[in-house]
């Protein structure tokens, strides 16, 4: 299928792989970064209910949707990598969670 793809429709492609790649990676690492070494968490009710981060995630999901419906496929494509990231980093946490560490 890629193969039927005129070059210029390829190179449009990869450009937007990269993006998606590279915001996915930028979005984990800071993710990570401050939760793991910053210890920043969001409370709401004074401590009692914590916000994880996919719910960020899902958040910004409505404006993904909207930033590739209005034909802005660059945004999208960032928008998209940090849904992503968010969404594995909190995978991550559960995994090692549920495994003692």
């Amino acid at each position: 299928m890629a193969s039927d793809l005129p070059q210029q429709h390829k190179l449009r492609l990869v450009k937007h792989l990269e993006l998606f790649s590279m915001s996915t990676l930028v979005a984990y690492l800071a993710t990570r970064f401050f939760a793991d070494y910053l210890h920043m968490r969001l409370y709401v009710s004074h401590g009692r209910l914590h916000l994880h981060h996919f719910l960020f995630g899902l958040g910004l999901m409505p404006l993904t949707w909207i930033a590739s419906e209005s034909a802005q496929y660059e945004i999208a494509d960032v928008l998209a990598g940090t849904v992503t990231a968010l969404v594995l980093s909190e995978i991550k946490q559960l995994v090692l969670q549920n495994w003692g560490q």
